[in-house]
Parts: C-alpha cells; structure tokens; sequence
C-alpha cells in the first residue's frame, strides 16, 4: 500500500502551533486532555484512514474494532505531544530503556558504518536527541516528509539543529549522501516498513 505517499495532510497549523504553545508554557497535561476530542474528529471524518488500520488490524489478528481505531489514532496523537516535549528539552520526564546502544558504540569506536532499520513507531526526534545526548552519537535519518509537511515545520521551528543529518530520499543525490555516512563510520536510520518510493520493495519474512 502506498497511499501514504500522495495522501494529503490534515490538520490546522493553528491548531499544531497551540498544541506546541501549551507544551512549551509547560501545560502538557492539558494538550493530553484536548487529544480526545482531536482525535474524535479525526475518527470521524478520517475514512481512508479508517479503512487502513481496519486492513492492517485484520492482518495482525484476524480481528477489528472501532475502539481499535481510535486507540490507534489517539496514541499517534500523544506521539506528537511527546515529540515536542523532548524538543523542548523535557526529555526528562520520560522513562528510557535503551537497548543495543553498546553494540552502536562499538561500531562506532572501530570507525564502522551501521544501518538501523526501525518500524513506524516513536520519533525521529527521540531517537536523534537520545542518541546524541546520552550515548553522544549522531544518527542520519533517511525520511520522506513530503506528506507531513505543517507537522515537520512545527517542530523544525522548535529546534532548528534538529534539521540536520536528514536525507530526502527522493533528493537526485540520496544515494550518494547514505554511502558517504557509512563510509564515514556514521549511522543511518531507515524505515523498513516503508514502501513505495522507488520501484524495489523488500519483504521480511
């Protein structure tokens, strides 16, 4: 399914940039509460997207149901309001379990170049400042942000060193900017389960 790639983005950017000012006035609590009725409209009038966690909940049980879906987006929702708590640099409020990092550690002290291949979960912003704050290591994100583009200019706007070290997949020179990081020892952060840009696909088994 590559729907995703041409889906047009929903969402008031007045609404992204209160959302953000309750978070950086300290007000989280109260961003977490306006999410229920966010996301009620969202489960609403999202049909398309309904119809894309009915197929991929049927897949990974055999089963859906609404509240599925609601859960679903709600969680995405306080994914948002995470992202911007860690970029306002309340990261601190969050329990962290790394796992691996000394693997990536390793890699790096020998001057190898790694690639990490993650599932749509969490954040990029997580995994860019945690990394670097706390195991001082810099991550190069490979992320397509065309369809997201209000979000992405939200939270560029909160912390612009944060624009650094992505690469545009679709850039002429992409390819080029990936093997020069792991020539360089550097680390690259992938999607896995993104498809459709490009004519390749792969399937894990």
């Amino acid at each position: 399914m590559n729907d995703w790639i041409t889906a047009r983005e929903r969402g008031s950017t007045l609404l992204i940039n209160f959302m953000i000012w309750l978070c950086q006035r300290r007000h989280r609590w109260l961003a977490n509460l306006l999410l229920y009725p966010i996301t009620a409209y969202f489960f609403i009038t999202g049909r398309t997207a309904h119809r894309a966690s009915r197929h991929f909940f049927m897949l990974a049980r055999g089963q859906t149901r609404w509240s599925d879906y609601y859960r679903q987006l709600l969680c995405f929702s306080r994914c948002l309001v995470d992202r911007v708590t860690i970029l306002i640099g309340d990261a601190d409020q969050f329990k962290v379990c790394p796992s691996g990092r000394e693997a990536l550690k390793e890699a790096r002290q020998d001057g190898r170049g790694l690639i990490m291949l993650g599932s749509h979960l969490g954040s990029f912003e997580a995994c860019k400042l945690l990394a670097r704050d706390r195991m001082d290591i810099d991550i190069h994100i490979v992320a397509y942000f065309a369809g997201s583009t209000k979000i992405r200019q939200a939270l560029d706007a909160i912390n612009p060193e944060l624009q650094q070290n992505f690469i545009d997949p679709t850039e002429p020179d992409a390819v080029f900017q990936m093997r020069d990081v792991i020539d360089n020892g550097g680390i690259l952060a992938i999607l896995g389960d993104r498809t459709g840009i490009g004519e390749k696909q792969g399937r894990v088994l």
